[in-house]
């Protein structure tokens, strides 16, 4: 809002909702959002995952150009809103990427924090533009109204993962361009271990149910297809449930978390959720 009021004759509105939170004490503490100007704060006592509440969103927005924006990033320039408004009419669809937070003595041991961090060079700019639709996220991005009325986030997704994923393929199938700048938000907040490796592994059960909607843009399912071509899910399946428990504590516990097991975990996940079908 202090951004958007620092630009001459910038007509704006800021909608933040919230959906179906169970804390009382956020809905009391986000309600001074009324009270700003062009501000509006929307409590939905439902939750319809994050579709759906983009979906609404969007739907409540009265103006050609949205910005979606998470609730837990941080700005980190006075100029973020700027260089979005700058650009507003080059693409209808504008990716402004993420960073990570610095402190790597307060994230020490966060298995989050780590992955991030490591997988940051990889989610730059140059990286992104190489492969526009497979880099697109949706913690930062402007689009078109009419264009996510027309292509909006697949609400069949309830569960945490991939809608963004499923955007992007959506965007790609139709010919819209998705331009990638370089105007990040700052990422300062990493849950704990074992709340993100949960996160994984409902992630990784979405990714299963939709694989056909996601296809190549996930490289766990062209592994997947590896795998099975080589008849070699059964193999993996066996080592991963023999494995599992060891590797969840050594993600969970320990104060130097491995990627290299992190990223063996969710192969035998994935493909152990097949299995078991």
């Amino acid at each position: 809002m202090k951004q958007a009021t620092a630009i001459q004759d910038l007509i704006f509105e800021v909608i933040v909702a919230d959906d179906g939170s169970e804390s009382k004490e956020t809905i009391i503490e986000n309600k001074i959002i009324n009270q700003f100007p062009h501000c509006k704060y929307i409590i939905r006592e439902t939750n319809v995952g994050r579709s759906s509440i983009r979906n609404f969103l969007a739907s409540q927005a009265q103006y050609p150009q949205l910005l979606f924006l998470d609730s837990d990033v941080y700005l980190p320039t006075p100029l973020f809103l700027r260089q979005y408004i700058e650009i507003i009419d080059s693409a209808s669809v504008v990716y402004g990427g993420t960073i990570n937070d610095n402190n790597k003595n307060k994230w020490k041991g966060n298995l989050r924090y780590k992955y991030e961090k490591t997988s940051e060079s990889k989610h730059d700019l140059q990286h992104r533009r190489a492969s526009p639709y497979r880099s697109f996220c949706t913690p930062n991005f402007l689009i078109n109204k009419e264009v996510i009325l027309n292509h909006p986030f697949d609400e069949s997704i309830k569960a945490y993962g991939y809608e963004d994923v499923i955007l992007g393929r959506t965007l790609e199938q139709h010919g819209i361009i998705i331009q990638h700048i370089d105007n990040p938000i700052l990422i300062c907040e990493f849950e704990d271990n074992k709340t993100y490796l949960n996160k994984i592994k409902t992630a990784l059960t979405t990714l299963f149910y939709n694989q056909n909607k996601v296809q190549n843009h996930s490289q766990l399912v062209v592994a997947m297809n590896l795998i099975k071509r080589l008849h070699l899910t059964d193999v993996v399946s066996s080592f991963f449930l023999l494995a599992q428990n060891k590797i969840e504590k050594q993600l969970i516990y320990s104060k130097n978390p491995s990627l290299l097991l992190l990223k063996l975990y969710k192969v035998g996940f994935f493909i152990s959720i097949q299995k078991h079908q």
